[in-house]
């Protein structure tokens, strides 16, 4: 029986709440408004300013993303050459990286044709006629 939860008979809760309803109500703290007030309004307080944070931070975000995009295409070429620490300081060389179209100029480009040439591989019997071609234009054309 230990195991089960006593419960009051009907006639002692009538009992009890007799008594509790006897007993004047007990009064609540004179500050305890005061203090829920407070505290919702400190966490309304926190919210916002977190809020406020947040916001300043994307805007700051933003603000360099858009002073990087005009800073840019300002740049020159002429300033991303390699540089070497030397003695603390660092040194520009006068070996700067080519521009793609200086490396285009440097390089002997191909016709659309040559490209096409170079992809194309005949078959055997192609081949073959080919050769056969040749050797009856070197031959003057004599038949087999």
């Amino acid at each position: 029986m230990s195991d089960q939860i006593p419960y009051l008979s009907d006639e002692e809760l009538q009992k009890l709440m007799a008594s509790v309803e006897a007993e004047p109500p007990v009064k609540a703290p004179d500050d305890l408004e005061e203090k829920v007030i407070a505290r919702i309004v400190s966490r309304e307080r926190k919210k916002t300013v977190d809020f406020t944070r947040y916001c300043m931070r994307v805007g700051f975000a933003v603000a360099a993303a858009v002073a990087l995009l005009c800073i840019v295409p300002f740049v020159s070429e002429d300033n991303f050459g390699k540089t070497v620490a030397g003695g603390g300081n660092a040194a520009l060389l006068t070996e700067t990286i080519p521009t793609k179209a200086e490396v285009i100029k440097s390089q002997a480009a191909q016709t659309k044709e040559e490209v096409l040439k170079g992809l194309y591989k005949p078959t055997v019997y192609e081949a073959l006629k080919n050769y056969v071609d040749d050797v009856k234009v070197q031959g003057n054309n004599q038949e087999f």
